[in-house]
């Protein structure tokens, strides 16, 4: 629900926002050995980086082009 909250309060199109937090959230809960998710033209690069500066999604180490949802429990 925070993770749903904080992708509401950034200005990217609604849709577009849902869709990849859906993403997101979708596959660390179905493939938790492999979290990342592969960036495609898709996603909107400003309301990423904003993922990315405030901590709720973090890159791959060795691969730029992938991203996972932050572990919150931790």
């Amino acid at each position: 629900l925070a993770l749903i909250r904080s992708c509401l309060c950034l200005s990217a199109p609604l849709s577009l926002s849902l869709s990849l937090c859906q993403l997101l959230i979708t596959k660390a809960m179905k493939s938790p050995h492999d979290p990342y998710l592969e960036l495609d033209d898709t996603f909107w690069p400003p309301f990423l980086e904003a993922l990315l500066r405030y901590g709720v999604v973090l890159r791959h180490p060795d691969d730029p082009h992938r991203i996972r949802l932050e572990e919150f429990n931790q």
